[in-house]
């Protein structure tokens, strides 16, 4: 059966590439033009910042939610993936920003502004969630 999947918004690689781009400019020119501002921590903060951006590129990269009727696979921001059964869900909490899925003490987290997140939440309200405790905070 065809999957679909559900990724992060396009917004998020290109607030990582710009970012990282700034930030290696910044840094290329305290190497290229050397002045009072030169000092490490300077130099650091800024690399750190430069991290910041690859970090979001990878985590665009890598995260998303492959989907059926059946069950979702849910590939981390770390890499992580982990195929989970509708039927194994025991607490489903809607907040306007994300859909919380909890498993045995675990909670998947699905943010609303990803791409094709309308068809997940389709099969999900499709579903019969007897004995499932669900927290709707998008409608109070």
């Amino acid at each position: 059966m065809q999957r679909n999947i559900v990724k992060l918004p396009i917004s998020e690689l290109i607030a990582g590439i710009v970012g990282t781009l700034f930030f290696f400019v910044i840094l290329f020119m305290m190497i290229l033009f050397p002045n009072d501002s030169d000092d490490f921590l300077v130099f650091l903060g800024f690399g750190i910042f430069m991290a910041m951006g690859i970090v979001l590129i990878l985590s665009w990269l890598i995260w998303r939610v492959e989907y059926d009727e059946e069950v979702f696979v849910y590939h981390s921001k770390l890499g992580h993936k982990t195929t989970v059964p509708y039927s194994n869900i025991s607490k489903i909490k809607l907040t306007p920003d994300a859909i919380h899925l909890y498993v045995n003490r675990r909670r998947y987290t699905i943010y609303r502004k990803s791409k094709d997140v309308d068809g997940f939440l389709e099969i999900l309200s499709k579903r019969s969630w007897d004995g499932v405790e669900v927290i709707d905070r998008v409608t109070i």
